[in-house]
C-alpha cells in the first residue's frame, strides 16, 4: 500500500508507481487516457525540477513545453474536472498544490 495524507496525496514522491495513479483515478471516477498520462508525466517532471506542485497557472505554463496540446485551463478541466490542479497532482503522486482549497 501507499502512505498517503488524509486527503489522499502520496507522502513520498519516489514511492509513486503507475498503479497508484490507476487506483486514484478509480476513486475519482476518471478513466485514464493517453492525454492524462502526458499531463501526469509532465507534472512529475515539473516536480523533479522545481520540488513543488504547480498551481493551475504554473501547470499550464509547464504543459506548454511538454504537452502543449493540453496547455489550457479548459482542456485540463475536461480531463480532470473543475479544479484540475488538485486531482492531477494527486494522480501524479505530488503533494497538494499550495493555494488550493
Amino acid at each position: 500500500m501507499y502512505a498517503c495524507t488524509e486527503e489522499g496525496y502520496l507522502q513520498d514522491f519516489n514511492a509513486w508507481q503507475p498503479e497508484f495513479a490507476e487506483q486514484v483515478a478509480s476513486e475519482l471516477n476518471i478513466s485514464l487516457t493517453e492525454a492524462h498520462w502526458q499531463v501526469i508525466n509532465a507534472l512529475r517532471s515539473f516536480y523533479q525540477q522545481f520540488e513543488r506542485s504547480p498551481n493551475m497557472r504554473l501547470m499550464v505554463k509547464a504543459l506548454k513545453q511538454q504537452a502543449p496540446e493540453y496547455a489550457s485551463s479548459m482542456k485540463l478541466m475536461m480531463l480532470f474536472g473543475e479544479s484540475p490542479a488538485k486531482p492531477a497532482c494527486r494522480l501524479a503522486g505530488l503533494p497538494k498544490p499550495k493555494n488550493c482549497l
